[in-house]
């Protein structure tokens, strides 16, 4: 979490010719604009995009005990800036079991963390689930407990950038982004952009 946050406070503060830094370039050029206020407005970001299951286990969700949504809207609030995130959010199976959704979801600085979230519609097989499991005896040789369950719909994230303007984004999960039906239903459900989460 040390390693994204840092990342995320360092965001304003590259240059145009900077576009990506190390965690101890970030760390060393928020120490060199310690207590410096961000004059460039053409540097701050629309919004931050951490990786996929950026928050591990069932932490992400609203009012939990585990303190990262606090956590998360501190940081969106402090940076100014929406984070857009992969998570990992309880779920129910079909069969009725405990599962997970593999989530992307939103942080507004102004509103907290947004209730509605993406779920990853196409799952790897034996990574997010165990196909066949209640039939084969698989679940001994591949160590996932629990399932993972797809998302039923496209998921919008709508992200409110720094002009002010909302802008809905599509939500592509890790290797989703080689199915191209998933992104044309992005586009089609109103997605003005994607965003490819791994």
């Amino acid at each position: 979490m040390n390693v994204l946050d840092v990342l995320t406070r360092a965001a304003p503060w590259l240059s145009e010719k900077q576009s990506c830094v190390t965690f101890p370039q970030a760390e060393a050029l928020l120490r060199e604009n310690a207590g410096k206020k961000q004059e460039n407005p053409r540097n701050l970001p629309d919004f931050v995009l951490w990786p996929e299951a950026a928050i591990p286990i069932f932490y992400v969700e609203k009012n939990t005990s585990s303190g990262f949504d606090l956590f998360l809207e501190r940081l969106s609030r402090e940076v100014k800036t929406p984070l857009v995130l992969g998570g990992i959010t309880s779920a129910v199976a079909k069969s009725g079991a405990q599962a997970y959704h593999n989530s992307v979801h939103l942080v507004d600085p102004r509103f907290g963390l947004v209730e509605t979230f993406a779920a990853k519609r196409h799952l790897v097989p034996f990574g997010e689930y165990v196909p066949l499991a209640d039939i084969l005896p698989l679940r001994k040789v591949v160590p996932i407990s629990m399932d993972c369950v797809p998302g039923e719909s496209v998921g919008l994230l709508k992200v409110r950038s720094r002009q002010n303007r909302v802008i809905p984004l599509g939500i592509l999960v890790c290797y989703e982004d080689v199915f191209p039906e998933l992104g044309r239903d992005c586009v089609a459900a109103g997605a003005k952009a994607l965003a490819v989460v791994t």
